[in-house]
């Protein structure tokens, strides 16, 4: 009997599910008609508006770097019971650090020229990647040495705290979210070199845009590019970064209310 009132509570549940993603996706989809229909493409689509997606795609990019550089940081604080080499930097890490700043400034040098800024872009990029994967290398021996010493302790809690910090830094996500962000990368690279396809790209925007001129709408689709690659990387990492806070937070909330104990 309670098998099958179970059963029954899930087909209830799944049931309702699903009316309500139908009815709340036909209500989104219909407002997001009724508020674009009658809307003129010369709001969107124009050189002010490309001027805005490329700067705001900046602006937002550094701003996310600082907010999420001061995350990561704080969250690997207590983590780790041990730091890589007595918790000095060493040399290379001055040397990406420099890197990063320089190919950000180059970033903002570059605004305005398709071709520099696509070259900058994909520097920032790697740079970013190599940083990634030296931070990771760095804390491997770390994280083994931490891990070692919680399971000795019995500090059960803060095993899970580390589990949790390194998926943060080194997951399997970070893969898929490079290798979407590089197939943005390779695309603007070949607006940037390559003519058929920047016509290609562009020509959606003229057909949106009858009266846009070609140049207007290459820096336009362009400045799309852009805005769509800070947006995926941007976005999809602050959304690990805020379910490593909620389960942060979790996790310390019943640190403080239980204890583990042996069986």
């Amino acid at each position: 009997m309670r098998a099958i009132d179970s059963e029954h509570k899930i087909l209830f549940a799944r049931t309702t599910r699903r009316v309500v993603v139908w009815i709340v996706t036909i209500l989104a989809l219909g407002f997001t008609v009724l508020q674009v229909k009658g809307l003129s493409s010369d709001y969107l689509v124009n050189p002010t508006a490309s001027t805005v997606m490329w700067r705001g795609a900046l602006i937002a990019y550094f701003w996310c770097w600082r907010f999420g550089c001061i995350f990561d940081t704080d969250i690997q604080e207590l983590a780790y019971a041990y730091l890589p080499h007595g918790g000095r930097w060493r040399w290379p890490s001055y040397g990406i650090v420099v890197l990063l700043i320089a190919a950000a400034a180059a970033l903002v040098w570059s605004y305005g020229d398709i071709r520099w800024f696509a070259v900058t872009i994909t520097l920032f990029f790697l740079v970013d990647h190599v940083g990634w994967r030296y931070l990771v290398k760095e804390l491997a021996s770390s994280a083994r040495k931490s891990e070692q010493e919680f399971r000795a302790n019995e500090d059960y809690f803060a095993l899970e705290r580390l589990r949790i910090v390194r998926a943060q830094i080194g997951g399997n996500w970070k893969w898929w979210r490079s290798a979407f962000g590089g197939a943005i990368i390779l695309i603007i690279d070949l607006f940037a070199f390559v003519p058929h396809v920047r016509v290609w790209l562009a020509y959606p925007v003229q057909l949106v845009q009858s009266g846009i001129s070609a140049v207007d709408a290459e820096i336009y689709a362009f400045s799309f590019l852009i805005l769509l690659f800070v947006t995926v990387m941007e976005v999809w990492h602050y959304l690990i970064r805020l379910r490593t806070q909620f389960w942060l937070q979790y996790l310390g909330d019943v640190r403080d209310r239980y204890a583990l104990q042996k069986r």
